[in-house]
């Protein structure tokens, strides 16, 4: 199996797909990771009709969840504060109720998330039996956790219906039905991770099997059971299920299953809770991202001035619905802005982001390096000043062309405008940084399917993007889809650091013949028998030494290990 690489932003970095537009893994600064999981019926319900003694037992079952990244839990209804009375996670989600006003569902997280909301079920079934389900709202709950800068994993938590009559097996079938269609509608090209109370077996015939058709995998079958679900009437597995399945973007395996039974004991050996916990452990890969924009929504890689706020706004939409970062600049001050490492010394840099307002008001854009520390708009230090018009989306750029030697290339928004005196709310998308020393990067859409458009504005103008790895001893292909306007020649290439030359060993070029109004795949393979610092990815829109410029559209864009 190929295993494909995060490209990490070096010399230029752009992005083939908006924010909210298939791209999961953005700007990841760690392509391999792992993290564990915990899924607990903490049996919350009022002490008199619980079949436990949470009264007793939910403070003793706090410590124990600090043992565990991501604490997912059901039941959690009217003890919550002594449940979350000795946990150290740092992101809590807020609790909706006691029972017959809440929905039990909660979850402890090191990982910060967002987007994060509830859901009743549609459809339940018994209020003084069958599980009595109809006297409390249950449901699910979503958020999206992050779990390394810029890795993103959508997390269902889940608490199905209960009983054992024939009309119990139908709700929970529409239970999971609705589920299902929430994953489609909310975490399309994302991984995703549901687990909780499913009160159903493998063996049963009441739906659960959906997850299955839906390419779920289940952490249970997966390390005890050989990677097989059991089939209808066959035993084996728990009715707290921990499932999972990875995207495109991100490889998402299961390393670890337990049930630490053992661990969340009372002084007399008895459970704290009538359901035992379920724990895995999860190793993620990332996968190809040519696709790195400086930043979507990831508040770790961006700083924030002085009264300046940074947060996501899902009821701010752009394109297919996914929401956006919002900026409050609360002072004439306020700022925020993301640094490159490295030097622009001799190259030509754009500044590019998507912007909103929902009043008319300025905003600034500004790129700069270190060399120029006293501001102003030198050679070195370029700021855009535009004005917004109320609640219309608007691409603002600055470009800037560097002849100092420098440390490091920063990009800044000014919400309410630079040096202006005044406070003012924005919504960004879709920010990018690009080398455009000889090259001019435009974006477009394809069929609702983000494109670039590069044109080499003279001999010798490229895109590329840098990954930080060594190469040694390992196979890449580089690929991508390609058209252009009229018949022309296409050079793609790809190299380490170090190694001069057209085509040696260590540096492939490949040049091709662009058909015209045609979408074409180029691919070029190279094999790596040296040390080297990086390998870099170069697209050459008008041919590689041709002494020509030319436009070409770009899309789907990868970077591969193996052949």
């Amino acid at each position: 199996m190929k295993k494909l690489l995060t490209i990490l932003f070096l010399s230029m970095l752009i992005s083939l797909s908006f924010f909210g537009q298939k791209n999961i893994v953005v700007g990841a600064s760690n392509n391999t990771g792992s993290f564990s999981l915990l899924t607990y019926n903490v049996a919350g319900l009022w002490d008199p009709v619980s079949s436990s003694n949470p009264a007793n037992n939910t403070e003793k079952i706090s410590p124990k969840l600090n043992d565990y990244d991501v604490v997912l839990v059901q039941e959690d209804f009217n003890y919550h504060s002594d449940l979350i009375s000795a946990v150290e996670h740092e992101y809590l989600s807020s609790h909706s109720g006691i029972m017959g006003f809440g929905d039990g569902l909660n979850r402890m997280s090191i990982y910060p998330f967002t987007k994060f909301k509830r859901e009743d079920w549609n459809d339940c079934h018994g209020v003084f039996g069958d599980g009595s389900d109809c006297l409390t709202p249950k449901g699910f709950s979503f958020a999206r956790h992050e779990v390394a800068e810029g890795v993103f994993i959508d997390m269902y938590n889940v608490h199905a219906d209960a009983g054992g009559s024939n009309d119990d097996y139908t709700v929970r079938k529409k239970n999971f039905q609705q589920l299902l269609s929430k994953i489609e509608q909310w975490s399309e090209d994302h991984a995703v991770i549901v687990t909780g109370d499913f009160n159903s077996h493998w063996k049963d015939s009441d739906g659960v099997r959906q997850f299955v058709d839906a390419n779920f995998s289940d952490a249970w079958a997966e390390i005890k059971n050989n990677g097989e679900i059991p089939d209808i009437g066959e035993s084996g597995g728990r009715i707290d299920k921990i499932l999972f399945r990875g995207s495109d973007g991100l490889t998402l395996n299961v390393t670890d299953y337990d049930v630490p039974h053992d661990d969340f004991l009372d002084s007399n050996g008895k459970g704290l809770s009538d359901h035992k916990p379920v724990s895995a452990m999860f190793e993620y890969s990332v996968n190809n991202l040519w696709e790195q924009p400086l930043n979507t929504f990831s508040p770790h890689s961006w700083n924030k001035g002085n009264n300046t706020s940074f947060e996501f706004d899902e009821n701010v939409k752009y394109l297919n619905g996914d929401g956006v970062a919002k900026l409050v600049a609360k002072d004439e001050n306020g700022y925020v802005n993301n640094t490159i490492q490295l030097n622009p010394n001799n190259r030509t840099y754009t500044f590019s982001v998507w912007l909103m307002s929902e009043q008319d008001q300025q905003v600034s854009v500004r790129l700069r390096s270190q060399g120029n520390l006293n501001g102003g708009n030198g050679d070195n230090d370029s700021v855009q000043t535009v004005n917004l018009q109320a609640n219309e989306w608007q691409r603002v750029e600055v470009t800037q062309a560097f002849d100092i030697e420098a440390e490091w290339l920063r990009a800044t928004i000014y919400p309410a405008g630079y040096q202006s005196g005044e406070t003012g709310t924005i919504y960004m998308w879709g920010s990018q940084v690009f080398d455009t020393t000889n090259s001019v990067v435009e974006h477009g859409t394809d069929n609702g399917e983000a494109m670039l458009k590069l044109t080499a504005t003279s001999n010798g103008g490229y895109v590329n993007n840098t990954i930080n790895l060594n190469p040694n001893g390992h196979t890449y292909t580089y690929s991508m889809l390609v058209k252009s306007d009229v018949e022309q020649a296409l050079s793609i290439r790809l190299r380490a650091k170090g190694y001069s030359g057209n085509n040696g060993n260590n540096d492939q070029v490949k040049t091709v013949n662009v058909a015209s109004g045609q979408w074409q795949r180029v691919t070029i393979t190279q094999t790596f028998d040296d040390d080297a610092d990086w390998l870099r990815a170069t697209i050459y829109p008008a041919g590689f030494q041709t002494g020509q410029a030319g436009s070409i559209y770009v899309k789907d864009v990868v970077v591969t290990e193996g052949n």
